[in-house]
């Protein structure tokens, strides 16, 4: 129940807002919602806390699945980069879900055959896998290491999936909420002052580089990697253990990932 409350109290009043202020029916037409009205009625009504109410979802799926076809004809060029990030962030979570409901009932995304790489979708008039969005486009074009805790892979270690959309004029606001839940969930990461041992969410193992250029600290010698060392200042940068930052700056701390449960984040 903590972690639930600490998941919609940051994420939600953050941002100063809240997903039942408006219950009017919607009705998905004409030039693509950029205020992603429909896909935060999504949101508000299936996401529980960091899990994702599967089954109801797939048995009231209209929304979702017209939300989806409303990314195919999305114009991008006249609008700015946050929007943009946003947009793609907003992609990829639907995209999963959408994934996850036309192959539910299943204990994990793994067992839907080509779900990251193969499956073709049309978003903004291009052909794309979840894949091409995370890697050529969100990693790549924005250098922004904190889209790994934005983006959802519908699993149990995972970053929560935001129960709002991220949206340009507020999404500086929003990647820093999702960031201090994440680096502050002792599920994610956690440091053990006894041991010297810092044990940290596989993110960073396969991540890690992304991290480098905005949280690398070379006036720390941990005796660890570069993007260990990231990693670790991303998380004391985060989360309540930023008042600890002197207490590390002389150990030599070793690393451990944390294995990623890949089980459905399903709150049935």
């Amino acid at each position: 129940m903590a972690k639930t409350m600490l998941v919609i109290l940051v994420l939600l009043t953050v941002i100063g807002c809240s997903p039942g202020d408006d219950d009017t029916p919607i009705v998905v037409e004409g030039p693509f919602d950029h205020t992603y009205r429909a896909y935060a009625g999504i949101l508000s009504t299936h996401v529980v806390g960091d899990r994702v109410t599967y089954a109801k979802l797939k048995d009231d799926r209209e929304v979702l699945d017209a939300f989806v076809a409303s990314l195919e004809t999305a114009e991008l060029d006249e609008i700015t980069r946050d929007d943009y990030m946003s947009f793609y962030i907003n992609a990829y979570n639907a995209i999963t879900l959408r994934s996850v409901i036309d192959a539910y009932p299943v204990e994990s995304i793994q067992e839907i055959d080509g779900v990251w790489k193969d499956r073709i979708w049309i978003v903004a008039g291009e052909r794309v896998t979840l894949d091409y969005i995370e890697h050529e486009i969100l990693r790549k074009q924005f250098s922004e290491p904190r889209i790994h805790v934005a983006i959802n892979c519908a699993s149990i270690s995972c970053p929560s999936l935001s129960p709002v959309p991220y949206r340009g004029s507020t999404l500086e606001k929003q990647l820093h909420a999702a960031s201090e839940v994440f680096a502050s969930d002792m599920d994610y990461n956690y440091i053990d002052f006894k041991e010297n041992l810092v044990y940290i969410s596989e993110i960073f193992k396969w991540f890690g580089d992304d991290f480098v250029e905005k949280y690398y600290d070379p006036g720390f010698r941990y005796g660890m990697s570069e993007s260990e060392n990231a990693a670790i200042h991303f998380i004391l940068a985060h989360s309540p253990l930023f008042e600890h930052h002197d207490k590390v700056a002389d150990k030599e701390l070793r690393v451990q990932y944390i294995p990623y449960d890949w089980a459905l984040n399903d709150a049935e």
